[in-house]
C-alpha cells in the first residue's frame, strides 16, 4: 500500500476498510489485522458489463486514462484527474467510503475519478455509478440498503 487515505469501520465492527493511495480498499480483520480481501479500482475498460449502472451502456477508452461512457443522457467523458505530485495530498486513491447499515455494501470513490461511485459487496464489485459532476457526499439509509448521494449540482440521487 502507498499510504492510508481513508478508513471506515463496518457497522458491527467486524471489519475495517482501509482506502489507500494505490487505489485499493483493503478489508482488515480487527482481531488479526490481516487483509481479508482487497477491492481494486481497476481501469473502467476492465470492468464486467454487468457492473455498469443501467444508465451506462458502454465504456470506451479514447486515450490512456481517458474514457467515454454512453448513457441515457448522452456521452460523458471519464477522464482521470492528473495527479499533481507537488501537493501534500494528491488527488489519487480511495478517499471516500461508507458502509450500508447492515455491512453488506461498501460504497467508495477514487479521487482520480471523482464522477464515479463504486459499490461493493463482500464478493466484489456490484456496480459502478457514473455521474455528470463529481460526487461530493454519500450516505446510506439507517435501516435499509438505500444510498443517497449528491454532486456539485442541485440534484440528490439514490441507489437501491
Amino acid at each position: 500500500a502507498l499510504g492510508v487515505r481513508a478508513t471506515s469501520w463496518s457497522p458491527d465492527g467486524s471489519c475495517l476498510a482501509v482506502g489507500s493511495f494505490d487505489q485499493v480498499v483493503r478489508l482488515l480483520n480487527p482481531l488479526t489485522w490481516r487483509v481479508v480481501t482487497e477491492f481494486t479500482h481497476a481501469q473502467p475498460k476492465l470492468l464486467p458489463r454487468a457492473s455498469l449502472s443501467a444508465e451506462t451502456s458502454a465504456l470506451v477508452e479514447e486515450a490512456p486514462g481517458q474514457y467515454t461512457a454512453t448513457t441515457n443522457l448522452g456521452t460523458l467523458t471519464l477522464g482521470s484527474v492528473k495527479v499533481d505530485s507537488t501537493k501534500l495530498v494528491p488527488k489519487v486513491g480511495v478517499g471516500l467510503m461508507a458502509w450500508s447499515h447492515d455491512g453488506n455494501y461498501l460504497v467508495t470513490r477514487d479521487e482520480s475519478m471523482p464522477t464515479v461511485l463504486w459499490i461493493w459487496d463482500m464478493s466484489g464489485l456490484c456496480q459502478i455509478l457514473v455521474q455528470l459532476e463529481p460526487v461530493r457526499s454519500v450516505k446510506w439509509a439507517p435501516s435499509e440498503a438505500v444510498l443517497a448521494f449528491g454532486t456539485g449540482g442541485g440534484e440528490l440521487y439514490f441507489w437501491t
